[in-house]
Parts: structure tokens; C-alpha cells; sequence
């Protein structure tokens, strides 16, 4: 319960400092199901560049709602995440490279746009349409 009001009150306080985004991140290793969900609420809302590590691997969890809200997160770091993802995306399956293409729309920029281009040439139909819908949705 601590550990979860200390979340919440981080999320309200929302600080600049790396070093709460690392042992917020660092939390989230052993975290329930609760204070996970604490724990990223407050990453979202900080919004640093640094939280981008520790919910990277967030992308394949089986809860929609811990997905989503590690894009949003990721999405909010800017293009400085561009490289990674476009590392990821040939390794991944289509359901991944789903959540990619909608985390790549939401970030405005030259590098995610071409990414999210070549992402229109892929050989599967379903991908060509997925993409196409996440760029309406974040455009």
C-alpha cells in the first residue's frame, strides 16, 4: 500500500529527476498487477525520455491496458526512440509490428514517418491496412 501511495504521489508531484524515473523503473520488475499500474500511471505523466528501458519489454505483455500504456509512455520520448523500434520491427510478429506502427503514428517525426512508409510496402495485406489505420488515428 506504501508502495502504491508513493506511486500515486510521485504521478501528482510528477519530478524531472532521471534518478526517480530509474527506481520507478526498476519497481516495476517486481511490482503486482496494482502497483504496476500505479508505477506506469506515473511514468506517463512524467514523461521522461528515461522511462523508455524499463518499459520497452512492456510491449509483449498479454494485459491491453499495461500495452498501451508502455506506448503511450514510449510514444511521448519522441523520435529518440525511432531506432530502436525500427530494430525491432523485422524481429517481431504482425501483432507486433501492429502495436509498433501505431506507437511509430504517434510519434511525429521524418524518421518515424519513413519508417511507417516502408511499413506500407510489406508484403502482407492485413499490415498494409493496420498501418494505414493507426496513421489516420495519430494524424
Amino acid at each position: 500500500m506504501r508502495r502504491c501511495a508513493a506511486a500515486i504521489t510521485l504521478a501528482v508531484l510528477a519530478p524531472k529527476d532521471a534518478s526517480v524515473v530509474r527506481q520507478l523503473g526498476e519497481s516495476l520488475k517486481n511490482a503486482n498487477p496494482m502497483l504496476a499500474s500505479y508505477i506506469l500511471e506515473a511514468l506517463e505523466i512524467i514523461g521522461s525520455p528515461a522511462a523508455v528501458p524499463y518499459v520497452m519489454p512492456l510491449l509483449d505483455s498479454l494485459d491491453a491496458g499495461t500495452k498501451m500504456r508502455a506506448v503511450a509512455i514510449i510514444a511521448k520520448a519522441g523520435d529518440s526512440v525511432v531506432p530502436a523500434l525500427k530494430e525491432r520491427l523485422p524481429k517481431v510478429p504482425r501483432a507486433q509490428k501492429i502495436i509498433l506502427a501505431d506507437l511509430l503514428s504517434r510519434i511525429h517525426s521524418r524518421d518515424s514517418f519513413e519508417t511507417l512508409l516502408n511499413l506500407l510496402l510489406d508484403p502482407d495485406f492485413e499490415m498494409v491496412k493496420e498501418t494505414c489505420e493507426a496513421i489516420r488515428r495519430h494524424t
